[in-house]
């Protein structure tokens, strides 16, 4: 009678751990919790029902069952480990502008052209901040609010009749006159030739709000690109409690993030946001010596694990490359990835506490 009763505790332990294995497999992101919450249950369950079974006994083979569940869900992590289901082909720019809005117009439409001509299978090209001029809006603001622009069709019209040639989507910097109100925006056009979304800078500089420019009403914009989740913000958007705290809440596989921006000194901040949101995350600038300023033109294409896959620095620059993506990831998978991305970025603010201290 004992090996009776204790092949069935044994085929019960086997029968549960079977099923939460299975439950595990097929629904990776919950079944976990509710598995690990029934087994102390279903064990009770078995020591009352077979009383000479005893507490230590229970205790064991409850570990021993964690531990079996623990290498399934491990293993079935392991082998979506590479797993990839999706790609976006990305290209991202860093050219120069002048004070004229109509040469700058121009150049933005005939450097969409030649990229998109020269690298067919881009499915995503930026522009950075705020393309129709010079960047001064303390030195001259009426100037800074001439160069705006309502953005409708009428006016994007070159742009839409590119993005539609080429099916290819396109996000621009560029002042934007509502109405009466001004805004420092980033448009984003689909192969369609529609405006699928537009971004409005929510943390503006002091020098711009002076000129008369006004915050956007979204810290961060969200939108699809071919089946890519992705976040939309401008320049010193990234510098704010608030920005960082919506694109950690919406989670993004993709930021694009265009700027007028002229140091990233031993790419400090482009390695914090490569560790920060467990994303990819793009750049685009402007470069060249314009009014007696220079921008230096730094791009970034870093990945989720926080890796900088491509940089460029003090030139003219186009930088192209495939993101990829994984779908539906294990939950395990992506904390223990966030949790080794994320742990070096202490360090990475104590090492460089100046730098960090001069964005503030």
């Amino acid at each position: 009678m004992g090996l009776h009763r204790l092949t069935l505790v044994l085929l019960s332990l086997l029968v549960c751990l079977s099923g939460c294995a299975v439950a595990v497999i097929r629904t990776q992101r919950h079944t976990e919790c509710v598995a690990l919450g029934l087994l102390p249950e279903i064990l009770s369950g078995i020591s009352a029902e077979y009383g000479w079974l005893r507490d230590d006994t229970v205790l064991v083979v409850g570990l021993a069952a964690l531990l079996i569940l623990a290498v399934a869900v491990a293993v079935r992590c392991w082998r979506r480990r590479d797993a990839v289901t999706r790609s976006l082909k990305v290209a991202t720019v860093a050219m120069p502008c002048d004070n004229d809005p109509e040469d700058n117009w121009a150049r933005i439409i005939e450097k969409a052209d030649a990229v998109l001509t020269a690298h067919p299978d881009v499915e995503l090209l930026v522009f950075g901040e705020m393309l129709l001029g010079h960047f001064n809006p303390g030195g001259d603001p009426e100037g800074f609010r001439a160069m705006a622009r309502p953005l409708t069709e009428p006016t994007l019209s070159p742009l839409i009749e590119l993005v539609r040639e080429h099916g290819a989507y396109i996000s621009v910097g560029l002042p934007e006159r509502a109405g009466d109100v001004l805004h420092n925006s980033q448009v984003l056009l689909n192969p369609q030739g529609e405006i699928q979304a537009i971004h409005r800078k929510w943390n503006l500089k002091p020098d711009e709000a002076a000129a008369g420019y006004t915050p956007g009403a979204r810290p961060v914009t969200v939108t699809e690109i071919n089946g890519v989740k992705t976040g939309i913000i401008i320049c010193s958007d990234a510098a704010s409690p608030r920005v960082m705290w919506e694109l950690m809440r919406s989670r993004p596989d993709l930021i694009v993030q265009s700027l007028v921006d002229d140091r990233d000194e031993g790419w400090f901040v482009a390695t914090f946001n490569a560790r920060m949101y467990d994303a990819w995350f793009v750049t685009a600038n402007r470069f060249g010596d314009q009014g007696g300023w220079y921008w230096n033109g730094h791009l970034v294409i870093s990945d989720p694990k926080g890796k900088l896959q491509a940089t460029s620095l003090d030139q003219e620059q186009v930088l192209v490359h495939e993101l990829t993506f994984v779908e539906d990831r294990c939950r395990l998978q992506r904390w223990l990835r966030i949790l080794r991305v994320r742990t070096p970025l202490l360090w990475h603010l104590l090492r460089n506490w100046k730098l960090a201290k001069s964005y503030l």
